[in-house]
């Protein structure tokens, strides 16, 4: 198990958790109490940060939970958000009020998740499409519905 350090960027955030011993997910909480009208994005702040870079072969993902519109009619329309190794900004949640009401949404609410996962760094070679000895597939939908 790797340690992944992380600094406040608020004063008494809540710490980021797994909701049971078999959760792959961390849950975030907003910080700050919000007020959605409808139809409107606004950037959710957890109030927590990397507080180093993370290590070359991991990623983070902020991920909605599961009952993130089913409760609230929010959604991430940038799902999954990508955290990068060297991003030391606070860890926020990019959020859409669908709903025709105004949502409110109290401080330390669990609206996303944060997941940890492997990857890793390539290259990319250019070589000609005309020395390449196969056929193009297809796209979307080529393979019937």
């Amino acid at each position: 198990m790797r340690l992944i350090y992380l600094v406040r960027t608020e004063p008494h955030p809540s710490l980021p958790l797994r909701a049971t011993e078999g959760s792959w997910g961390f849950d975030i909480r907003n910080y700050h109490t919000e007020i959605f009208i409808p139809k409107q994005v606004k950037i959710v702040k957890s109030g927590w940060a990397l507080a180093e870079p993370l290590p070359e072969d991991v990623m983070l993902l902020v991920l909605p939970r599961s009952s993130l519109f089913l409760k609230y009619g929010l959604i991430m329309p940038n799902s999954p958000g990508l955290i990068d190794r060297d991003y030391t900004g606070d860890i926020s949640l990019l959020l859409l009020n669908l709903k025709d009401e105004t949502i409110n949404i109290e401080s330390g609410t669990r609206l996303g998740q944060l997941m940890f996962t492997h990857g890793e760094k390539v290259e990319f070679k250019v070589v000609d499409l005309i020395t390449q000895n196969h056929p193009e597939r297809g796209g979307f939908g080529s393979t019937g519905i």
